[in-house]
């Protein structure tokens, strides 16, 4: 693993995960992989993170209300966190740690007004086994873990239901593998897919198409509505990702994926919401019990928004489009108006990557809402 010297240090302070080191090649089952597995949401846990206060400020019109979750949530989504675990060790024990719970708040309680979220501890490699200090065998122990789950999860609670998956950074890297090894070569688990959220990492299709690369039958996702597709993006300022990122490309030497011929998929949450192309995003309003704290002040300077409720909606309006430049394809936010231009965090190769899902969080759950009711109305309740 090559990274700038202050990247890698800024990098193993913020948590955040690269994610092209793991190898690509089938891993065996392990011994005993699926006893055992320590849920961090689950419909019927005394706590439960995913399933906690909604209740909202908009910033920007002073507006306060509550959303409500539904009564009858027929399709599950199944959720795995990017890296936060602090612990010294190369990959973390099944331990829930404060950094996992504010976590699953911050990026899947919002989706649990319309599903019900399963969210496994996996043995991801932590912060101390970033900057290629891990070593392939540390990442294929993370990937098994993370396998491991999703196999409990389809053994003893599926029922056959859909299923969203949402992940970011290596939670998303997680899943990409888990899609393309478990899923895309499998029709009965194919046809239980209603979308997959895999920001903060590349999926690789062939340029300007939406299948393809990682995924020979799981299309990129292209409009509102559309089910069995894939939504995946990194987010980035109005500067073009450089050639170290490992987001939204795929031509540095060392990427295991395809590179001739091939580019980093780039949907737009606002187009498969259905929506105008303009994000302000939601957060909740307590800072993170994890390094994305430090992020969130550099790239708000220091002004994170805030409110006394449990969320927050920022009064900053952006434009996001995906743009392809110097070999980049990636999701660029614009500042309108007085917004604050958003600061790389924790540099430039990173871009707004612990933005990737909060910074879009509306439009997701409008758009996952969208595809369940597609499903539903397809394959019944």
């Amino acid at each position: 693993m090559r990274l700038r010297t202050a990247g890698a240090a800024a990098a193993a302070l913020l948590g955040l995960s690269l994610l092209a080191v793991a190898p690509a090649e089938a891993t065996p089952t392990a011994p005993g992989e699926a006893a055992g597995t320590v849920w961090l949401c689950r419909p019927g846990l005394t706590t439960d993170p995913c399933t906690g206060s909604l209740r909202t400020t908009d910033l920007a019109s002073g507006r306060v209300w509550t959303p409500r979750r539904a009564a009858h949530r027929p399709v599950d989504c199944f959720y795995l966190y990017p890296t936060v675990s602090t612990q010294p060790t190369m990959t973390a024990d099944l331990t829930i740690d404060a950094a996992q719970v504010s976590i699953a708040q911050y990026q899947a309680s919002r989706f649990s007004r319309t599903c019900r979220v399963f969210a496994p501890m996996y043995r991801q490699v932590t912060l101390a086994g970033l900057g290629g200090v891990a070593s392939a065998r540390d990442w294929r122990t993370s990937y098994r873990s993370a396998r491991s789950g999703w196999r409990d999860y389809l053994r003893r609670y599926n029922d056959g239901r859909g299923v969203v998956l949402i992940g970011h950074s290596q939670g998303a890297y997680m899943l990409r593998q888990l899609i393309s090894r478990e899923i895309d070569r499998n029709p009965a688990v194919r046809r239980r897919l209603v979308g997959a959220v895999l920001p903060g990492t590349s999926v690789a299709v062939p340029r300007g198409r939406l299948v393809g690369g990682d995924f020979r039958h799981v299309p990129g996702c292209s409009g509102r509505g559309q089910v069995g597709c894939v939504q995946s993006w990194a987010t980035y300022n109005r500067l073009t990702p450089p050639r170290d990122t490992y987001f939204g490309r795929l031509d540095r030497s060392d990427s295991p994926s395809p590179k001739k011929d091939y580019e980093a998929l780039c949907t737009e949450p606002a187009r498969i919401a259905g929506q105008p192309p303009r994000y302000r995003g939601l957060k909740p309003s307590a800072p993170p019990a994890s390094p994305f704290n430090a992020g969130l002040a550099i790239m708000f300077s220091g002004d994170v928004p805030t409110a006394a409720t449990p969320w927050v909606a920022p009064a900053g309006r952006y434009a996001g489009h995906c743009q392809r430049r110097a070999g980049a394809h990636y999701l660029q936010l614009r500042s309108l108006g007085d917004a604050p231009v958003l600061n790389p965090a924790p540099d430039l190769d990173w871009g707004l990557h612990i933005l990737d899902i909060n910074g879009a969080l509306p439009q997701l759950t409008t758009g996952v809402a969208a595809q369940i009711r597609a499903y539903t109305r397809a394959h019944g309740s």
